[in-house]
């Protein structure tokens, strides 16, 4: 599109570009990366002058927080399915009892999927008001949208969501665990 309203890709429309496909693609690796986003990562990176500072911000970087949030989590984890599936319930107080920001508080369930031999993750969080939301990931051959739909949301096969409302953490991770096929 750009090539075609004769737009310059200069550094900063390069970075800004790269920054949407790499993350959109989680950095080359999802099921939705194709040719395309590597002709455009390819323009991009001819372009930018900060491709390796882009990529280490965004895959390469946690926060102190985010880790011991990872920490916790991996220790609160339930493993189903003979490993299949993992989820992890996370109460309203965990993000204030280590100190967290809101930041470092997204995409646990993906890091919960990136297990070895992890075909589906989830979590279930509640905030500080008593609303639970359920996030979905899952590796391709597997439907995360479909496990949400039972629970209300939607989402890709590949990343779902639901908003459960005022239920407790047991309510919600039983919802959950009942929501998910066998695989």
């Amino acid at each position: 599109l750009l090539a075609l309203l004769g737009v310059n890709v200069d550094a900063p429309i390069a970075n800004a570009l790269y920054t949407a496909v790499s993350s959109d693609t989680g950095c080359f690796r999802y099921a939705n990366t194709t040719g395309n986003s590597f002709r455009l990562a390819s323009v991009c990176a001819d372009a930018s002058d900060d491709i390796f500072r882009i990529n280490q911000r965004l895959f390469d970087t946690v926060t102190l927080g985010r880790l011991r949030l990872q920490s916790w989590v991996v220790e609160h984890m339930q493993v189903l399915q003979n490993g299949k599936v993992i989820v992890c319930g996370i109460p309203a107080d965990i993000q204030e009892k280590l100190g967290l920001a809101d930041e470092d508080m997204g995409n646990l369930a993906g890091f919960l999927r990136s297990i070895e031999g992890v075909k589906m993750a989830a979590t279930v969080r509640q905030d500080q008001e008593g609303h639970t939301g359920v996030s979905v990931r899952a590796v391709p051959g597997c439907d995360a949208a479909a496990v949400c739909q039972k629970l209300g949301g939607g989402g890709h096969k590949g990343a779902a969501g639901a908003s459960l409302g005022d239920i407790t953490m047991e309510e919600a991770l039983g919802k959950l665990i009942a929501a998910i096929p066998e695989i």
